[in-house]
């Protein structure tokens, strides 16, 4: 992606998508890599989910939907290969790749469909977007002309966003309706990327523009929409729920970056921790945010949750200065991990004002 971007938040959390625990929007399936304790969740019973062992393999989870079912990518120590899997009730399935030795799932809606990139070789560097159902054979999405793609996310309701290279140089975002692959546009240069989408089609992401900066944008039914600023020259769009508010992040002046959420045409700060810099990055159903912000001086990273005006710092466990939440449900719970002293990092559950492993 062009330097130009200040995804470093991104990177960790959309981009990489290397999660230590994930929590289900709207059940309580929790996924602990790295942690074996049993939580209980207000009203329902959790359920606890290790991935299968498999020597030497390294699990990296990117997607899980309502039902429990999960989506990433594993790898084996001393093979040069990473493959896409499918997980449901104790069966791992390898999806294999498009000719190459790579592959990786990124999303995986109420269905059971994923979506994520596959190498077609080991030699050109080329990677398309690739759609499974029913952990089937890969499907090859194709691109806008350019040599890779990637998808993204997919909706419940099937419709596939992702990133294509141009023809003509540069990055644009797409969306799959119906099987068709059309451009989403720019703001005014070669450059866009799509984040996420709603049940109802909305899509949200970042675009550059003709100023030379990059915005956030909205995209539903045919029409582009720069959403702006927070008053400097850049801002990103992360997630979306079905009532249409978004959150995201963008810059406040020539040095600082802070959480938004955008709603009913309005951008809102959310402020700090009591540092120079935020980003917002989930959201639930009922508009609950989070994300992360720095503290006083800068001294810290911490996990917050935010809503009606009301920015709350998650804290971290132990003696750690840095936590990061990953998921949010429709309850308010959140999962994430934090550093529980200078080198070491546990998954944490918060609910009810309290973190704990």
């Amino acid at each position: 992606m062009p330097g130009k971007q200040k995804l470093t938040v991104v990177e960790r959390r959309i981009m990489n998508r290397r999660f230590e625990a994930s929590l289900t929007l709207s059940t309580c399936a929790l996924v602990l890599l790295g942690a074996t304790r049993s939580v209980a969740c207000e009203g329902e019973s959790t359920t606890v989910t290790n991935l299968p062992a498999i020597q030497g393999a390294n699990f990296q989870v990117f997607g899980m939907n309502a039902s429990g079912e999960l989506t990433g990518f594993f790898s084996v120590f001393e093979q040069h290969s990473a493959e896409a899997f499918f997980y449901n009730n104790g069966n791992l399935i390898n999806l294999g790749t498009l000719g190459g030795s790579t592959s990786e799932g990124h999303w995986i809606n109420a269905a059971g469909q994923i979506v994520g990139s596959a190498d077609l070789d080991d030699l050109s560097g080329s990677s398309h977007a690739f759609l499974v159902s029913n952990a089937g054979v890969l499907q090859d999405l194709g691109t806008l002309g350019g040599l890779s793609s990637t998808a993204t996310a997919i909706s419940d309701n099937g419709v596939v966003i992702g990133d294509p290279d141009l023809a003509g140089g540069g990055t644009g975002a797409f969306i799959i309706t119906n099987g068709v692959m059309a451009a989403i546009g720019n703001l005014g240069s070669n450059y866009s990327s799509a984040f996420a989408l709603n049940n109802n089609g909305l899509v949200v992401g970042q675009s550059g523009v003709v100023s030379g900066g990059t915005n956030a944008f909205a995209y539903l039914n045919g029409v582009l929409s720069n959403l702006g600023t927070l008053g400097a020259d850049y801002s990103a769009a992360f997630a979306v729920n079905d009532a249409g508010e978004i959150v995201g992040e963008s810059a406040v002046n020539s040095s600082d970056i802070h959480g938004f959420v955008y709603a009913n045409g309005t951008m809102t700060d959310v402020g700090t921790l009591g540092g120079t810099s935020s980003s917002a990055f989930l959201l639930n159903s009922v508009g609950l945010a989070g994300g992360v912000a720095t503290t006083a001086g800068d001294a810290e990273l911490h996990g917050f949750v935010y809503s009606n005006g009301t920015i709350t710092d998650l804290g971290t466990l132990g003696t750690g200065i840095i936590s990061v939440p990953n998921s949010i449900n429709s309850k308010g719970q959140i999962v994430g991990e934090s550093f529980i002293d200078e080198a070491t990092e546990h998954a944490f559950l918060w609910q009810n004002g309290n973190l704990t492993i």
